[in-house]
């Protein structure tokens, strides 16, 4: 436990809550509903800074107007407070936890410092709540556009960085990216009841088993979506994106096409000659969008006929490359997440044209 100078309390005194500064009087840590509290508003501030630079602080122990009232500092070790954050958020926020003395008082100072794996979301009983962000002196949600913002900017700082997987076998690698996929879609908030490893026999992989998907369940834009994840442990060839589409086909009996996503995750780069071939053999009406530089949406768009209705060849499908960690599969799906809710409407009219 550190300690602030009396200056440096006194400074905070004589300011106004702000985006950088919230009082609080007290949480009581033995209910869930304040443990999630006090993780927003830990949350909320540690998003404002992701977004600018510098330190935050929440200070406890105050009435609204930021005069000392006092708290049990027995209430707040940094041990407790750590692990209520980080278990009610994902990434956690960095900070560290002040007790000091004030005005004859005690007062819990949480120091919030800009953590470069944000942005930060709340989760409640495992389940995603949103990406709380302070604005002036109140908490806010971060809209659609600031959270797929912020998450550009994170994957801008994931290419920067050097790849976990560079020294497996492609088998162990293969493996070893299966795995991040799943607990990547547990740590999104996706149910682990909904989530299974499916294996097919119609294409027998390189790497001596057969190809596998790993299926979630997911809300979007309140509709249900069946979200398929593929991976590849080198780099995609066109042959390989073939085999992909050949495998998507073998699974189109067990899959409600309407409802149907596919992330293909490649620990290597993309063969953009798929792409080309794709829109040439298939329809005009195929395309091509980049979301970030190592996302790729291939699939339908506007003015979709009435020929395509139920074709799997033309289901949704996302290509994520120069995948690096498991953190970086999760922002990456998380983006890809994040993109569709933006295209709401692109994605409502694709869910009616595969209705079978």
């Amino acid at each position: 436990m550190s300690i602030l100078s009396q200056r440096r309390i006194h400074e905070f005194h004589s300011q106004n809550e702000n985006s950088r500064l919230d009082w609080k009087s007290q949480y009581n840590l033995g209910s869930d509903s304040e443990k999630a509290k006090l993780a927003k508003d830990v949350c909320a501030i540690a998003n404002f800074l992701y977004q600018n630079s510098g330190h935050g602080h929440l200070v406890i122990g105050t009435d609204d107007n930021g005069s000392p009232i006092g708290i049990d500092l027995g209430d707040y070790g940094e041990t407790r407070l750590q692990q209520i954050v980080s278990s009610w958020t994902n990434p956690p926020p960095v900070f560290n936890v002040h007790h000091v003395m004030y005005r004859s008082v005690n007062l819990a100072i949480i120091a919030v410092k800009r953590n470069p794996a944000g942005p930060h979301q709340l989760i409640k009983h495992g389940k995603a709540a949103g990406f709380p962000i302070r604005r002036g002196s109140t908490n806010d949600m971060m809209t659609v556009n600031e959270v797929f913002q912020a998450m550009q900017a994170r994957g801008r700082s994931f290419d920067r960085q050097r790849s976990e997987y560079e020294t497996l076998s492609p088998e162990a690698r293969y493996r070893r990216l299966i795995n991040d996929c799943m607990e990547a879609l547990f740590e999104i908030g996706i149910s682990q009841d909904s989530v299974e490893r499916i294996e097919y026999g119609g294409r027998h992989s390189r790497y001596g088993g057969f190809r596998a998907f790993i299926k979630g369940v997911r809300t979007i834009n309140s509709r249900r979506w069946n979200l398929y994840c593929s991976v590849e442990s080198q780099s995609a060839s066109r042959q390989d994106l073939f085999y992909l589409d050949s495998s998507i086909m073998n699974l189109r009996e067990n899959i409600p096409l309407h409802r149907s996503i596919f992330i293909h995750i490649v620990h290597g780069t993309i063969g953009s000659s798929y792409y080309t071939s794709r829109q040439r053999i298939l329809s005009p009406r195929y395309i091509k969008v980049p979301i970030e530089p190592r996302i790729t949406y291939f699939g339908l768009g506007e003015g979709i006929s009435e020929s395509m209705r139920g074709d799997p060849y033309f289901l949704p499908k996302f290509f994520v490359s120069h995948i690096k960690s498991k953190d970086d599969i999760r922002m990456r799906i998380e983006l890809i997440l994040n993109w569709i809710e933006q295209h709401r409407e692109m994605f409502e009219d694709i869910r009616e044209a595969l209705r079978s």
